[in-house]
């Protein structure tokens, strides 16, 4: 899925396609973490304002608990790197079926886990310890997979960072607009030099 992506335009149709369906995975992972546990799992912003009014209130527990949400993001990330980027970075072969493997059995696990009751009631009031292993699962398969597309594509699809997206989304459509593809050059050449 994933091995030809690096070669592709931007505005490919396989990338755009590629795009749409991780970034609705991303939602819908979202979206469940929500429906649960009225929590997002991807909005690292409301995560650490959620762990700011805990702190103020006095909830420690539940201040470290949502302080830590955000760090499994991170260590998905850090995974998915050393799997994809890394290797890429190596002229390795990176190795994507073993982090949409893992990725997919978190996901199989918290599905089980949700059908047995091990998160507690589907949709009942925040409870962090029984909700805590469900919002760290989700994190950090959600920053495994964002970081994947992020290696994969060389930084230009970001699927659970929407204000990325729609910032790209608005660049992509005034240059298609005003027929300014040529800026982009720039852009990937200092991308590429980066990446070395």
């Amino acid at each position: 899925m994933f091995s030809q992506l690096q070669t592709l335009s931007h505005y490919s149709k396989r990338n755009i396609i590629i795009w749409l369906v991780m970034a609705f995975q991303a939602g819908a992972i979202n979206a469940g973490a929500l429906m649960s546990c009225h929590k997002f799992v991807t909005h690292t912003t409301g995560l650490f304002t959620t762990f700011g009014t805990e702190f103020a209130k006095g909830n420690w527990i539940n201040a470290i608990g949502f302080l830590i949400i955000p760090l499994f993001f991170l260590i998905g990330a850090m995974t998915s790197a050393y799997f994809v980027d890394h290797r890429i970075q190596t002229d390795k072969r990176p190795l994507y079926p073993v982090v949409m493997g893992l990725a997919f059995l978190i996901l199989a696990a918290i599905v089980i886990g949700g059908k047995t009751g091990t998160f507690g009631d589907f949709g009942g009031d925040l409870d962090l310890f029984k909700h805590f292993i469900l919002l760290v699962g989700l994190a950090f398969t959600s920053g495994l997979i964002n970081a994947t597309v992020t290696s994969a594509c060389g930084a230009i699809i970001r699927i659970t960072h929407m204000t990325g997206l729609t910032t790209d989304l608005g660049i992509g459509l005034m240059r298609v607009f005003t027929r300014s593809h040529k800026i982009n050059t720039r852009s990937n050449e200092i991308r590429a030099n980066i990446n070395r």
